[in-house]
């Protein structure tokens, strides 16, 4: 079983909480919060813990929480995900671990802001 040490905004307050993930199983606690997610793509299981966080105003600071990042194809079986650069195509030597803290705070967005993202990101490549 992983365990990560990750930083958090809880209604603007700046934080720690742990998430476990033990193959398709993630377990996210904070305080008396447990929230349990079984999904076979880590990345996606990610997403369903932050939308759920998201009605109670709870950000996870990682890297899948990022609006310029996603897992696609062979990436959604794994913790990494591509960092994607609007109007270039995928650049494999920028993938992220999902489950990192990140250093680009100001990129955090939410599940809708993400998706917004990757379709902005599609419709810009498309002439590429």
């Amino acid at each position: 079983m992983n365990q990560y040490i990750i930083n958090i905004k809880s209604n603007g307050i700046s934080d720690q909480a742990e998430l476990y993930r033990n193959g398709d199983l993630l377990l996210f606690k904070y305080k008396k919060m447990r929230i349990k997610v079984i999904d076979t793509f880590p990345f996606r299981g990610l997403r369903r813990i932050r939308e759920e966080l998201e009605t109670k105003n709870i950000y996870l600071l990682l890297n899948g929480s990022r609006r310029d990042v996603n897992a696609s194809g062979i990436t959604m079986y794994s913790e990494f995900a591509y960092e994607h650069q609007l109007g270039k195509l995928i650049d494999e030597s920028k993938m992220v671990n999902i489950f990192e803290n990140t250093k680009y705070s100001e990129l955090i967005g939410t599940v809708k802001e993400q998706s917004e993202f990757v379709q902005k990101w599609i419709n810009s490549i498309k002439d590429a």
